[in-house]
């Protein structure tokens, strides 16, 4: 329940914005960008209960930070160059999750190469 709070604030917060940049999401891309979204909630929330599973509170407070520059530094937030060092850290999950949101919001496709690394 927890999840589909934060999932449920953070696109009250994306739609917000959206509104307010007056941008219209194009038809069927908005359903696609869904799909992405849910299935990479999914992908996370169940890696972070692995890893919670396993740690100790001080190692999951630590985990989290990692997290947080994860999505910044590799590829969720800012997209990743796809020659060289950004090809390979193309393969982080949250590299994988960042290119295929982009591609589900931005050109209405199925990146399926992220979407095979995050299953």
């Amino acid at each position: 329940m927890a999840v589909l709070a934060v999932i449920a604030v953070q696109l009250i917060v994306l739609g917000t914005a959206w509104h307010r940049a007056r941008l219209e999401p194009r038809s069927g891309r908005s359903s696609l960008d869904a799909a992405c979204r849910g299935g990479g909630a999914a992908a996370f929330t169940a890696l972070g209960l692995l890893i919670a599973e396993r740690c100790a509170r001080k190692q999951l407070a630590l985990t989290n930070v990692a997290w947080v520059v994860m999505g910044a530094a590799y590829g969720s937030v800012f997209p990743l160059s796809h020659d060289g060092l950004g090809a390979a850290l193309l393969l982080i999950p949250s590299a994988s999750l960042g290119e295929l949101l982009r591609a589900a919001s931005i050109s209405g496709e199925l990146a399926v190469i992220p979407l095979l690394i995050l299953a």
